[in-house]
């Protein structure tokens, strides 16, 4: 959460070796988490020219590109970064929230339902899910993956300070 600092930590980094993929891809995060998403496409661009075959600087660029409602560029990231790692949960939700976005919601249900297939107790994307699932008929899935919500929410006992917890790990071990 001393997001200033390392920033000027990272700036020293970048300026002293111009070359650290790692550097820029860390300063974007921080500025993707902060919301200033032209700051975080600057560097985000120039970590992915330093380092095209990273699926983590395309994770990010895509997470920057569906923040600032540019979906098909989203896609195209998470796609990438999906080649690299095809069985990452994360990625498969993004990429769901990306198509959904876009109005394609057959793609985002499918990416969804690939996501909760990796990791069932992605308490997120079985909301999303469910809801996108719900406004397409899809009653059944709906139903499953709401009641599958509700009892990973209920996680902790409803406190709130744990829930915000366990999405603070989840994104920890994430990143």
């Amino acid at each position: 959460g001393r997001y200033a600092l390392a920033i000027e930590a990272l700036k020293r980094i970048t300026d002293l070796n111009p070359k650290s993929a790692i550097a820029f891809l860390n300063l974007g995060g921080i500025y993707t988490k902060l919301g200033n998403f032209e700051q975080a496409e600057t560097h985000l661009k120039l970590a992915l020219k330093l380092s095209t075959d990273q699926p983590e600087i395309h994770r990010r660029i895509g997470e920057v590109f569906l923040g600032t409602k540019r979906y098909s560029l989203a896609q195209e990231h998470f796609s990438t970064a999906l080649q690299s790692l095809p069985g990452a949960s994360t990625l498969h939700y993004y990429l769901g929230r990306s198509f959904e976005g876009a109005g394609k919601n057959d793609s985002a249900l499918t990416a969804y339902l690939r996501a909760v297939e990796i990791d069932f107790g992605f308490a997120e994307c079985n909301y999303r899910l469910a809801i996108l699932a719900r406004k397409l008929g899809k009653i059944e899935i709906a139903n499953q993956n709401m009641e599958r919500f509700r009892i990973l929410r209920e996680i902790g006992s409803g406190n709130t300070e744990s829930i915000k917890k366990i999405k603070k790990l989840r994104a920890s071990i994430l990143n």
